[in-house]
Order: C-alpha cells, then structure tokens, then sequence
C-alpha cells in the first residue's frame, strides 16, 4: 500500500481531491480501507465536501458515502453534520449513523453518542423529523438508553417505539392472514368477473354466428326455390341443393334444435327438395326411354274368314 501513488499521504494530494465528487467516493474504496480513511486524495474530498452546502440532497450524498466508506471513523463528520448542517435530512441521516455506530462500539463511546443523541433529541424541539429519526434509530437498544439515561425525553419516545414494534411485530401475522384474504378474495371477485366477461363475450359471439346463420338460411333457402322454380334446372343442380339442405339442416339441430321453426322450415324445404329431385329424376327417366317398335309380322287368319275357294 505504501508503494501506491493514490494511497500516498502527502499532502500535495490534497489538492488532487478538491477536484473529485462525492459519485467518486465509492471507487476509492476498492483501493483499500486503510487507503480511504489516510490518502491525501481522500483528505482532500472530504475538505470540499463543504461546497455542496448549497443543496442538502448533495450534502445528504456525501455524509452516506462518508458514512458508509469510513464507519466509526466518520463520527466527527456526523456528530458536526448533526450540529450544524441547516436541513433536517442532513440532521436525521447523521443521527441514523451515529445510532448506529454507538450500537457496535464500547461502552464508553456507546454511553458519550447515547448523551449526544439525547441532547439533540431536547434541542430539536420542533424538528419532528429529526425527532422522528432519532426515536426510531435508538427504539432497537432502547432498554439499554433506560438504564443509561432514565426519564429522559429520548428515552420516553424510543420505549413507546419500541413497544409500538413489538406490538406490531405480534399482529402482523394476523395482519398478513387478513391481507392474505382480503388479496384471495379480491383474486376471486377478478377471476369471477373476467368469467363473467368471457361467458357474457362467448353468449355475443354465439348470437351473433346463430344470427349470422339465421341470414345464412333464408338466403339459401330463398335461392334453392328459385332454381327449382327455373324451368332449366337440371338435375345435377337439384341433387346439389339437396345436398345443400341436408347440411343447412344437420347444422341447424346442433344450433338451434330440433324444435326450432327454421329447423322445422328446413325440414320441410328438404322434403319439397327431395320431391323435385324424385320427379326430374322421372322426367329424365321418361326421355331417355326408348319407344316401342312397330309390329310387321302378318297374322294368320281366323277359320272364319276362310273362304271354301281357299280350301279347294
């Protein structure tokens, strides 16, 4: 680490930093810890830091990274951001770090953050949102800020947190039960509508197609008339409208039933096509049967037509 240029103390490195952003921050790690809490470069960023101060968000950005890069190590920063800094987002973010420090160092360190925080807690006397993160980040250890500072406002808030939490803690399974239920239900009522929706679009489409076919058969019906009416129908196109009706009326007992008046219409147009089919068929018979042949053999005569000339 001492041969690395960037990981260098000196301080010429100080001014290379002032040129760095807080978005640089997290690169810097990868060099090493010991590297981010010593380097030059790093004593330099953290000295600019200050020139955000005209916008909190950039200001909260960079006491996290300061936080989250040196831990323990960033407790001056926070402990001044949590004095100084104007916005109550700042304020909040560094009480969460310094809760959060003291809960993992000695008892002594633990015991000085814990007097810093309660203090705060009694200066921020309107600031709810600074009030607010100081009270949830110390409502996890809050029996142990009763021993060390009983009767404090702090400590009052962070026992009313935590038994908040721990009554919560005991109710969620039912609430997730009911949320669970109430999640089913609502599944169910959704399912019931898209089958509603999809029976109600399949009752239309079954309309229409039975509609659609209604049009179908008059249509075809109207026109096998015709043509049985058309004296030069042949044949062939009355056995193709038979067949045509015998189809027309198959699919409309799967549609519309046996008992339907446009089956029963069907029915009988089959008949009256069947019958015209029969009687062409006899007609076409009839013409192609062949006349009968004129008989020219000579009958003999009777025995009283012969003559007695004859017999002699």
């Amino acid at each position: 680490m001492k041969h690395t240029t960037l990981a260098s103390t000196h301080h010429a490195l100080e001014h290379a930093g002032a040129f760095l952003t807080p978005g640089d921050y997290p690169s810097l790690k990868a060099v090493g810890r010991t590297f981010v809490q010593k380097a030059g470069v790093t004593v330099g960023l953290l000295r600019s830091i200050p020139k955000y101060n005209k916008k909190g968000k950039r200001r909260l950005a960079a006491l996290e990274l300061q936080a989250r890069l040196l831990g323990s190590a960033a407790e001056p920063y926070l402990l001044l951001a949590l004095r100084e800094d104007s916005s109550q987002g700042v304020r909040g973010t560094a009480a969460r770090w310094l809760a959060r420090i003291a809960l993992h160092s000695e008892e002594d360190v633990r015991t000085r953050l814990y007097g810093v925080l309660v203090e705060r807690y009694d200066a921020e006397a309107r600031m709810m949102d600074v009030r607010a993160a100081l009270t949830e980040s110390l409502s996890h250890d809050a029996l142990e800020l009763q021993r060390l500072f009983p009767g404090r406002a702090l400590t009052t808030a962070a026992l009313e947190s935590s038994a908040k939490r721990a009554r919560d803690a005991q109710l969620a399974p039912a609430r997730r039960a009911r949320s669970e239920a109430a999640r089913a239900a609502a599944d169910a009522r959704s399912e019931a509508a898209r089958a509603a929706a999809d029976a109600e679009l399949q009752e239309k489409q079954a309309r229409d197609k039975r509609g659609q076919l209604l049009d179908f058969l008059y249509c075809s019906m109207e026109r096998h008339r015709q043509r049985r009416r058309d004296p030069g129908t042949t044949l062939d196109d009355l056995y193709e409208a038979t067949l045509c009706i015998e189809g027309s009326l198959l699919e409309t007992r799967r549609v519309f039933g046996c008992s339907h008046r446009i089956t029963m219409k069907i029915e009988d147009e089959l008949r009256d096509a069947r019958a015209a089919f029969r009687a062409g068929a006899r007609r076409r018979a009839l013409r192609l049967m062949p006349a009968p042949a004129a008989d020219t053999t000579r009958t003999a005569p009777a025995d009283d037509d012969v003559s007695d000339d004859d017999l002699l």
